[in-house]
C-alpha cells in the first residue's frame, strides 16, 4: 500500500498492543483498516458514536484509499479543528501526522498507541518502554542475516529422533510395567498372566490397528483405492524416484473424495505404508505443494513413525485401563467384606491415572517432534522447503473454501460427514486442523483477491500471514494449545521450514522478523485468574469445613444456612464478574475481518466485541447435517461463527431447520471474537434483512448470576429466621 498524501510505500508496524498499523516514513502518517481505532482506547463508546454519525459534512478528496483506492472524503471528527480522510468503501481512516494524537486525546484524554521510536523521534506516537516493537518488510534484520549466514553453512540439527524415541519409549513402558506389576495382586492375575497380557496386547494392536482402519476407510469414507498410475503423473514419477532413492517400497495409495485437503499414513513397516490423501490435496495444491505434502507421509513410513506411534499411543490406553479396572473391583469390594489391601488398590489406581495423563503428554510431544522430521524430509527431498510451508497454508485453506466456481463440501451430498469424519485420525494428518486454521483465514482473502490459482507470494500476502502468526509464536495461550496438540503450531512450522531454506540458500517463504513488544504475560495470568474465579467460594467453603472438622467445631442448623447463603452470593457476584469480562460491550463497532486476526490480546476468555458483514459461505464442519455453526466471508477474509444457546436441543434444532436458510446469504453478525487457537465469532445476534436469531447464552449467565444471589440471600434470611 502507498501513502495517500506522499505516495511513499507504507510499512506495516506492530503496536504494544499486538495490532499491526501501516505508518509512512516520510510524512509520518498512519492507515488503519475499519474498526482498527477501537484497538487503542478504553472508551470504545465515544468513537463508536462518532463514527456511526460518520465524518459530519463530508467533502471529496484527490486522495485515495491505500487499501482499495477510492477517493477519500475528509470532514470533522470529534470536533472542528479536526478533520480527518474516510474511505466511503473500506470505511478506513487515514491519519496525517499527529492527528491520531489529537483523535484518542480528544476521545479518553490520554495516548495508546506505542510505536517504535525512530533515530529522528519524530513517528508522532509514544516510544515503547523497555524492549521496542520492532517496525518489519520484507527485508530481513541484521540479526536475522546474520543467522541465515550461519544456516547456510549448516542447517542445524533437530532434536535426536532415536534418541527421543527411546526415551520416550523407555518411560512409557517402564510406567506400564510398574502399574502392573503393583496392580497384578489386586487383579487377580498371576505374574505370567500379567506379562503375556501385556505382550499380546500390543501385539494384537499393531496387527490388526491397520486393518482395523482400512475397514473405517471402506465403510466410513468415501474412499477409493487407486494404482500409483491413476495418480497425476507428475506425483507419480515424484513418488517412485524418491522411494528409488530412499530404498522404500512403494506405498498403497488411497483417495478420500472430499475437498478439504489433508493426508495421512498408516501401516506396520515402511513396507506395508498406506498413504491416504483427499482430493483437495489435487484440487487446491500446485504440482509441486502436492509433491511436498506426499513426501512429508512417506517421510512418516521412511522414519517408522507408524510403529513407533502405535506402540507409544497403546501406553495410555493401558494405563487408563488398569485405572478403571482397579476403581470397579475396589466400588465391588466396599459393597461387601473390608480388604486390608483396598487402600492400597485406590493409591495404585490414582497412581495408574497419574502415569495415564503424564503419557498422554509424552505422545503428544514425541508425535510433534516427529512431525519436525517429517517436514524436514519432504524439504530434502524436494529440495524446496519453501514449497511445504506453501503448502501449509493452503491446506488450513482448503478446510474452509473452496475454488473459485467449484461446489461446496455443504452442496455435495456424498461427502457430508467426511471432515467430521478426519477428525478421528487428525493424529497421522499432515496438520492439527484447528491450529493451522488462523493461517487459512488469512490465506483466503489473497486467494479471493488473486483467483483460485493464486500462490501465496505477494508481500502484502506476507504480511498477512505474518500478522496471524503473531498469536501463535506471542501469546502464551498458544503454547498452552500446543501442549495437548499432536502437532507443532503451524508458524512454528513454517519458521522450521524457513531456516531449512535458508541453509540452502533460498529465499525464505515467510520472513517473521517482528520483535514481541512485550511479554503478553500479564494478559495470560489475568484470563487464568477469571477463568478459575468462580471456583474461590467452593475452595473457601471446603477451607472453611476442614478447619472446622480439624479444631473439632461443629456447625449448627443455622450457620449451615449461612455458609450456605454467603457461598451462593459469593458464587453470583463472582460469576457475574466472570461474564462481564467475558462478554464485553455495549459497543459492537463494524470491523474486517482481516483486522481482528492480527489482534494478539485476545482469548477464549478475553474477547473483542465486535460487527461483521459478510457472505455466510458454508457450515463449519462441511457438509455436516447436524453443525450449527457456519463460515462467514467478507471482503478481506472468513472466519467462523460459533452459535451457541443455553441448551445443546436449540442448537440442534437450528442445525436441521435454520442454518440452510443463511447459506450463500449477506447478513451481519453481532458478537465477540476469540482465539483457542482457531480464530471465531460467538454470535450474539444474526441478522438476515428483517429476520434475525438471536443467542442466549450471554443473557442465560446473567440471569444465573443473578438467582445465584437471590438464593443465596434467601438462605441468609432463612439463616435470621431460626
Amino acid at each position: 500500500m502507498h501513502c495517500p498524501a506522499c505516495e511513499n510505500k507504507l510499512r506495516a508496524v506492530t503496536t504494544k498492543q499486538g495490532v499491526i498499523v501501516d505508518h509512512c516514513d516520510s510524512c509520518k502518517g498512519i492507515w488503519l483498516d475499519q474498526g482498527e481505532i477501537y484497538f487503542f482506547t478504553k472508551k470504545p463508546k465515544v468513537f463508536y458514536e462518532a463514527l456511526q454519525k460518520g465524518l459530519q459534512n463530508p467533502q471529496p478528496t484527490e486522495r485515495k484509499c491505500p487499501r482499495c483506492s477510492t477517493k477519500m472524503e475528509e470532514g470533522n471528527f470529534l470536533s472542528a479543528t479536526l478533520r480527518l480522510d474516510q474511505c466511503p468503501s473500506c470505511h478506513g481512516i487515514w491519519f496525517d501526522d499527529g492527528e491520531l494524537r489529537a483523535a484518542l486525546e480528544l476521545g479518553e484524554r490520554q495516548f495508546s498507541l506505542d510505536l517504535e521510536q525512530d533515530e529522528s523521534g519524530a513517528w508522532g506516537a509514544e516510544p515503547l518502554k523497555g524492549k521496542a516493537a520492532q517496525p518489519h518488510d520484507a527485508v530481513a534484520t541484521q540479526e536475522q542475516k546474520q543467522r541465515h549466514s550461519a544456516l547456510a553453512a549448516g542447517l542445524a540439527s533437530l532434536p535426536s529422533l532415536t534418541l527421543r524415541s527411546t526415551l520416550s519409549f523407555v518411560i512409557l513402558y517402564g510406567f506400564l510395567g510398574f502399574i502392573l506389576l503393583m496392580a497384578q495382586p489386586y487383579l487377580g492375575w498371576g505374574i505370567h498372566t500379567t506379562v503375556l497380557i501385556y505382550v499380546v496386547a500390543i501385539f494384537i494392536q499393531y496387527m490388526i490397528g491397520p486393518w482395523l482402519l482400512d475397514l473405517s476407510l471402506r465403510f466410513f469414507y468415501n474412499c477409493n483405492w487407486v494404482e500409483l498410475k491413476d495418480l497425476p503423473d507428475h506425483l507419480s514419477a515424484f513418488i517412485r524416484r524418491v522411494c528409488k532413492e530412499k530404498g522404500m517400497k512403494i506405498p498403497s495409495f488411497a483417495i478420500i473424495e472430499d475437498s478439504a485437503p489433508n493426508a495421512f499414513t498408516y501401516g506396520h513397516t515402511p513396507k506395508n505404508a498406506r498413504v491416504v490423501i483427499t482430493r483437495g490435496i489435487l484440487e487446491y495444491l500446485e504440482p509441486a505443494e502436492a509433491e511436498a505434502v506426499v513426501a512429508h507421509e512417506l517421510g512418516h513410513a521412511y522414519h517408522w513413525d507408524i510403529l513407533v506411534m502405535t506402540l507409544a499411543s497403546l501406553v495410555p490406553v493401558l494405563l487408563y485401563y488398569v485405572y478403571r479396572t482397579l476403581i470397579r473391583q475396589t466400588q465391588r469390594r466396599s459393597r461387601g467384606s473390608k480388604d486390608k489391601g483396598e487402600g492400597y488398590a485406590i493409591i495404585i489406581a490414582v497412581t495408574a491415572y497419574i502415569l495415564y495423563i503424564i503419557s498422554e503428554y509424552i505422545v503428544l510431544w514425541l508425535s510433534r517432534v516427529r512431525e519436525y522430521w517429517a517436514d524436514r524430509f519432504s524439504g530434502e527431498v524436494t529440495g524446496k522447503p519453501n514449497v511445504l510451508a506453501s503448502a501449509l497454508v493452503k491446506i488450513a485453506y482448503g478446510l474452509v473454501a473452496p475454488k473459485k466456481g467449484q461446489t461446496t463440501t455443504s452442496e455435495n451430498s456424498e461427502t457430508d460427514d467426511t471432515s467430521r469424519n478426519l477428525d478421528a485420525i487428525k493424529a497421522l494428518g499432515i496438520f492439527d486442523r484447528k491450529a493451522a486454521q488462523s493461517l487459512a483465514l488469512q490465506a483466503y482473502s489473497h486467494h479471493q483477491a488473486h483467483g483460485s490459482e493464486a500462490k501465496v507470494e505477494t508481500a502484502e500476502q506476507k504480511e498477512r500471514i505474518a500478522g496471524a502468526m503473531q498469536w501463535d509464536l506471542w501469546n502464551p495461550w498458544a503454547t498452552y494449545y500446543e501442549l495437548h496438540s499432536t502437532h507443532p503450531l503451524p508458524a512454528k512450522r513454517i519458521n522450521s521450514l524457513t531456516d531449512q531454506a535458508a541453509s540452502m540458500n533460498q529465499e525464505p517463504f515467510i520472513l517473521f522478523n517482528r520483535r514481541k513488544p512485550e511479554s503478553y504475560w500479564d494478559e495470560f495470568l489475568v484470563d487464568v485468574f477469571v477463568y478459575w474465579l468462580t471456583a474461590l467460594p467452593l475452595i473457601g467453603v471446603l477451607a472453611y469445613l476442614g478447619l472446622a472438622s480439624y479444631y473439632g467445631y461443629s456447625i449448627t442448623e443455622k450457620q449451615g444456612w449461612c455458609i450456605g447463603g454467603i457461598f451462593l452470593i459469593s458464587w453470583g457476584i463472582l460469576y457475574l464478574l466472570q461474564t462481564f469480562f467475558s462478554y464485553r460491550g455495549p459497543v459492537f463497532p463494524k470491523m474486517q475481518i482481516s483486522s481482528l486476526l492480527s489482534k494478539v490480546k485476545v482469548s477464549a476468555i478475553r474477547s473483542v466485541p465486535v460487527t461483521l458483514t459478510g457472505t455466510i459461505i458454508g457450515k463449519g464442519v462441511p457438509g455436516y447435517m447436524f453443525s450449527e455453526d457456519m463460515v462467514l466471508e467478507d471482503e478481506s477474509g472468513i472466519i467462523f461463527l460459533d452459535y451457541r444457546q443455553p441448551m445443546s436441543i436449540f442448537e440442534f434444532f437450528f442445525a436441521l431447520m435454520r442454518t440452510n436458510k443463511f447459506i450463500g446469504k449477506k447478513v451481519t453478525v453481532e458478537g465477540w471474537y476469540r482465539r483457542s487457537p482457531t480464530p471465531y465469532l460467538e454470535i450474539k445476534r444474526l441478522i438476515l434483512g428483517v429476520d434475525s436469531s438471536q443467542c442466549y447464552v450471554y443473557h442465560f449467565k446473567l440471569v444465573w448470576a443473578f438467582l445465584l444471589m437471590a438464593f443465596g440471600f434467601a438462605c441468609l434470611f432463612a439463616s435470621v429466621g431460626m
